[in-house]
């Protein structure tokens, strides 16, 4: 066997070879860019996320970038590009094409240093070759300038399926090829060792290694269009085609012979299309059947998808003659060529959380739906949530209206009012006959409902309020709350000795009120956009409402307040304690009484004081003491658990840098056993066996890290005095807490004494309760420069 070794000419050939292809990278450095995105929306089929990619230069001169169409995503989003000399530019989203995965985006050269010229990258579609060796240049796992060779191997591959609920491309060749590349090398120019871009990543099977590049032939006749600011035509038949071998046409009956005679050469190795799906109501429905090969498009032979997309993109507006063969006969069929962009949606409604925007094509071709209808991008935060229905459903009629479009969804809300229930049908859009009905209304407190255009110049979006929906509430009436069964389960409770008498009872559920909270971003630790729970006034005068921090972390918080499970009226944080998982809201008494003055006169408030005469330590629930809890559950009523005081302990939780729950330190709390359901709320009331309220039952925010993390914690009525005394005195704020910078941890004596406490002390100390044999040992310390000279250090006894 003959190698190079052998052959000195060829060897030196070979090492020229290779140094081209190794300086390849410093060749084309200056072209690649990293993208980094977040999408702000669910649009589509993407949702809200952020993420990086790859891109290149192709016209320096008006700074125009090419990457994936699932990299610009088709929803609101910012991209930034970073050059390999960490220069950053923000870029424009010029243009995405409706199906195909490539994308332009521009950038202004003049934010450029002036020393720094990137080079454009050729795009040459026309020199892919099967075996042709190449190499990925991107940003492979964001790491930048990462280079992966390979031969292609198939060059008229169909489009690889990445899932039902995700973008797919369709009636397009793909390439295929062995390569390593894998996330964040999206978008990266597959070229050949002359640098020229011959196709564009755009994805990979992680199982098997497969790379799959978008050829250039559609690239290139859109970039024509993009350099003059111009948007390319694209038209559609709405249908969906495949590739087949001439093997694979002779099985459907499409004889050898009778294909010569249209044209068409069995022995061509290019093959044939045919019609895989069509979309019902389309233009080709009832004129093309799937199982049908396409021969000839206005007289030319139509071997592949490049030659049918000519064709339709040319006759926008106008008919396609198609000569094809299907069940054992050649026909020839007229098709109306439609507009692409009109199926394409550019607006969304953005109402309450929820987007709603037009059914499109792309959304469609999965189960060959009718492209019809408002599709419910994301359902929002209640206004349209319900058990079976949610996102990705699509809107078939509002009110007995039929709504084809966002459009006529807009007029039809129009005449709804606030309060006004709207009766809402759905169908999943995988599959029709799946229907769903929800009535719902708006919600007294949302954000502010917008309509967002995308700009076909400029590709940025616009945004508009949305008149609809905005007359005012009417006042809801009153109903019954079940107070019976609630007599009956506390007379149950006294007669077994936990106390709760029925009047305590009543006065603890008319005092219950639901809180929802609605936001519009993430922030602050709080990951779920819309919640839910439950709280009790402690001061109707004031119209203070006292519930879980876990619920109002958010600072976009829009919160409302459900009074006897109707009436609701808007509130704000008042007050959000920094050393206990509880907050104070206020609300506007006058609202409440004007929605509905029985409503107002029922409402009741709980007394949190201590009875004359009790000093502080009389006040805590004392350990093996009955006791009986009053939770608020998610529906809106009342539950009452009998149990017992289980155990006190000292409130801590991890330090954690990887999320931004509240911390809480320096407190004891107590344990209740058996515990209340989860199940139950968020928030409840622990009364002792005289009926008086000496605890709270709150569920905290956990830290997801956190192995030892107890949602639920008892805490001390008498704690949260002071504040809720500020909070009647005045409409502001209470006074600064005071606080050490440092935090404590219980020792038991023989920690103490390991510690060097003195045996003196040690036997003082034992003299006590057993609860309260022990020290307090300094755990860690916050900010030491203020503590001064002589501060407390880790591992010091507080003796005193």
């Amino acid at each position: 066997m003959t190698t190079t070794k052998d052959n000195p000419d060829a060897e030196k050939e070979q090492q020229q070879h290779d140094i081209r292809w190794d300086n390849l990278q410093d060749r084309l450095r200056s072209s690649i860019v990293s993208i980094s995105f977040s999408q702000a929306f669910h649009f589509e089929h993407d949702g809200t996320y952020s993420s990086n990619a790859t891109g290149f230069v192709v016209d320096a001169e008006q700074g125009i970038v090419l990457s994936n169409r699932h990299v610009m995503t088709t929803g609101p989003s910012v991209h930034k590009a970073t050059f390999f000399n960490n220069q950053e530019v923000f870029l424009q989203p010029t243009y995405y094409d409706p199906i195909h995965d490539f994308a332009f985006f521009r950038y202004d050269p003049g934010d450029l240093q002036s020393s720094f010229v990137p080079k454009e990258i050729r795009l040459a579609p026309e020199k892919a070759r099967s075996g042709m060796e190449f190499r990925v240049v991107g940003n492979n796992s964001n790491e930048k300038m990462s280079v992966h060779q390979g031969e292609l191997s198939q060059l008229d591959r169909n489009v690889p399926e990445y899932g039902a609920n995700t973008y797919n491309d369709f009636n397009t060749f793909y390439y295929q090829a062995s390569s390593t590349s894998q996330g964040g090398s999206s978008g990266s120019p597959v070229v050949d060792i002359e640098g020229d871009a011959v196709a564009i990543k755009a994805g990979s099977n992680t199982k098997t290694f497969a790379s799959f590049f978008l050829p250039l032939q559609r690239v290139v006749y859109a970039l024509d269009y993009v350099r003059r600011w111009e948007t390319p035509p694209r038209g559609t038949l709405q249908a969906v085609f495949k590739h087949i071998t001439h093997v694979q046409a002779a099985h459907l009956g499409l004889d050898a012979e009778a294909a010569a005679r249209e044209g068409v050469l069995a022995d061509s190795a290019n093959g044939v299309l045919t019609v895989d799906k069509v979309m019902p109501g389309g233009p080709a429905d009832g004129k093309l059947q799937v199982g049908d090969i396409i021969l000839s498009v206005e007289q030319m032979l139509c071997p592949g998808f490049p030659e049918l997309s000519n064709v339709v993109d040319s006759l926008v507006g106008n008919t396609v003659t198609m000569r094809v063969f299907g069940r054992g006969e050649f026909k020839t069929v007229v098709v109306d060529a439609m507009d692409l962009y009109g199926i394409t949606p550019s607006q969304f409604l953005h109402i309450d959380g929820a987007v709603l925007h037009n059914m499109s094509l792309e959304l469609a071709f999965h189960s060959s739906a009718r492209i019809t209808g408002v599709y419910i991008a994301y359902c929002g935060r209640g206004f349209l949530t319900s058990p079976g229905v949610g996102c990705r459903k699509v809107i078939r009629a509002v009110n007995g209206v039929l709504v084809p479009d966002l459009q006529t969804l807009m007029n039809v809300l129009q005449d709804v009012s606030r309060d006004e229930p709207i009766i809402v049908k759905v169908f999943d859009h995988r599959d029709p006959r799946d229907e769903a009905v929800l009535v719902t209304q708006l919600p007294p407190v949302c954000h502010p409902s917008q309509v967002f255009t995308r700009s076909k110049v400029t590709g940025f979006w616009s945004r508009a309020p949305f008149t609809g929906m905005t007359k005012p509430m009417d006042p809801v009436p009153v109903v019954a709350n079940g107070f019976d069964k609630l007599a009956a389960a506390c007379a149950a409770s006294a007669k077994a000795g936990y106390g709760a008498p029925v009047g305590i009872a009543h006065c603890i559920e008319y005092a219950a009120v639901s809180i929802s909270s609605d936001s519009m971003c993430v922030a602050n630790g709080q990951y779920i956009l819309s919640e839910s729970s439950n709280g009790f006034v402690v001061s109707k005068q004031r119209g203070i409402v006292l519930c879980s921090t876990r619920l109002v972390r958010n600072p976009t918080s829009l919160i409302s307040i459900r009074f006897a499970g109707l009436v609701r009226v808007p509130a704000t944080l008042a007050y959000a304690h920094p050393l206990y998982p509880v907050a104070f809201l206020k609300y506007d008494p006058a609202s409440l009484r004007s929605a509905d003055s029985t409503v107002d006169d029922q409402l009741t408030e709980l007394d949190l004081s201590m009875r004359n005469g009790i000093v502080a330590s009389e006040a805590r629930l004392a350990v093996g003491s009955r006791a009986t809890v009053f939770m608020g559950n998610f529906k809106g009523g009342l539950e009452i658990i009998p149990t017992s005081v289980s155990g006190r302990r000292q409130l801590s939780t991890i330090v954690c840098l990887q999320c931004l729950d509240q911390r809480f330190y320096n407190t004891e709390i107590f344990e209740l056993s058996p515990e209340p359901s989860t199940s139950s709320g968020d928030f409840g009331v622990v009364c002792d066996a005289d009926s008086c309220i000496r605890g709270l039952w709150v569920r905290k925010s956990c830290c997801y890290h956190d192995q030892n993390k107890k949602s639920y914690v008892g805490l001390d009525a008498l704690l949260l005095l002071p504040t809720l005394e500020s909070l009647h005195a005045s409409d502001q704020n209470p006074d600064v807490v005071r606080v050490l910078d440092v935090e404590f941890t219980w020792q038991s004596l023989a920690a103490a004494k390991v510690l060097g406490v003195s045996d003196s002390y040690i036997r003082e100390l034992a003299q006590a309760p057993p609860s309260q044999r022990g020290v307090f040992v300094v755990d860690r310390i916050m900010k030491i420069p203020q503590l001064g000279v002589g501060a407390l250090e880790v591992g010091d006894v507080v003796l005193k």
